[in-house]
């Protein structure tokens, strides 16, 4: 796992960022397809964790839509669109997505604040994500 590669347990209330490397292919044809997405499953283990933000660079916390929809024209899938996003609302968490520069982050030890931008009767926005780093020197 990978918080084991790095050494670090969640802690309620941290906010776990997902870099997939989809962010650096934004604008380019095929970029919306290229996310893996993340599962009901671990969406549904970060919310036991008590985690209650995330974020991913990519355009969804699921699968593409694109794909999403394919498996129910198919009948695969049934019942399970967007099935990470419901398990986000489980757990009451709060999805970013479309984030960038994840790749200049620390593992660990900063601070992320999100600035959402209030739309009346909506369940999304977006929002000003900032990460405040300690300054260590130039990032690689």
């Amino acid at each position: 796992m990978a918080l084991e590669r790095i050494g670090y347990s969640l802690k309620p209330r941290d906010i776990v960022l997902i870099r997939t490397g989809t962010a650096a292919c934004y604008g380019e044809p095929g970029c919306d397809r290229m996310n893996p997405g993340v599962t009901a499953e671990a969406t549904a283990w970060l919310g036991r964790q008590g985690i209650r933000v995330v974020g991913i660079d990519a355009g969804i916390w699921d699968r593409p839509t694109e794909m999403q929809l394919a498996d129910l024209r198919e009948g695969r899938g049934r019942g399970r669109y967007m099935q990470g996003h419901r398990a986000a609302g489980e757990y009451g968490m709060c999805i970013l997505e479309w984030l960038t520069n994840l790749e200049r982050l620390p593992r660990t030890g900063f601070l992320v604040c999100a600035f959402p931008v209030k739309i009346h009767r909506a369940g999304g926005a977006w929002v000003r994500a900032v990460a405040l780093v300690r300054d260590e020197g130039p990032v690689p």
